[in-house]
């Protein structure tokens, strides 16, 4: 990719090493958390160690990026952890979480790892304290549908009651008046 290099001090990981052109882009998480997916269900019908090894290599590299809050979304990593959930419906961010945990969810299924979910519930954990229906949380949905979903199958592996109220919130609270989108912006 072209583009000099981005050092960045927030960066704890090789990613920040990596050359994004203009810091990469809101849902690059997501191309990595679908070819984590596909990874899993390949090495569920054919073994492959060494794409397994790649696999754990990558996850090591996002995992090594995790913020001290629990934050894990390396567009903003390397872009400036101020601008965090401040466009739910345009920058990607809780669409990527529900493709991360899709594919963490896949691959601890095809491999028993699960060093990628364990990271991933920190996150989870972030995202349930900053937005719901409670006092001072932002009261926001995800822009594209996709974290619903994931994190109805994360309770089922979890059991964690609280993945299944967030879901619901989402679900519940998208196309309630007034609008957050439209407050949002």
């Amino acid at each position: 990719m072209g583009g000099p290099k981005r050092q960045n001090s927030r960066c704890r990981a090789k990613l920040c090493d990596v050359q994004f052109p203009r810091g990469g882009r809101v849902f690059q998480d997501s191309d990595f958390a679908k070819w984590l997916e596909a990874v899993a269900y390949s090495l569920m019908w054919h073994p492959d160690p060494a794409l397994e090894q790649t696999a754990d290599g990558a996850i090591q590299d996002i995992i090594a990026a995790q913020q001290s809050d629990g934050h894990l979304n390396t567009y903003y990593i390397i872009n400036g952890l101020d601008k965090r959930f401040t466009n739910l419906r345009d920058d990607h961010e809780l669409y990527c979480l529900g493709h991360m945990l899709e594919g963490a969810i896949a691959y601890q299924q095809a491999t028993g790892k699960d060093e990628l979910l364990k990271a991933l519930v920190r996150y989870v954990d972030l995202v349930d304290s900053l937005i719901g229906p409670e006092a001072g949380k932002l009261r926001g949905y995800p822009g594209h549908q996709e974290l619903e979903l994931a994190l109805v199958k994360f309770y089922g592996i979890t059991g964690n009651e609280k993945h299944l109220r967030l879901a619901k919130y989402f679900i519940d609270e998208r196309g309630k008046e007034p609008l957050f989108f439209r407050d949002e912006t």
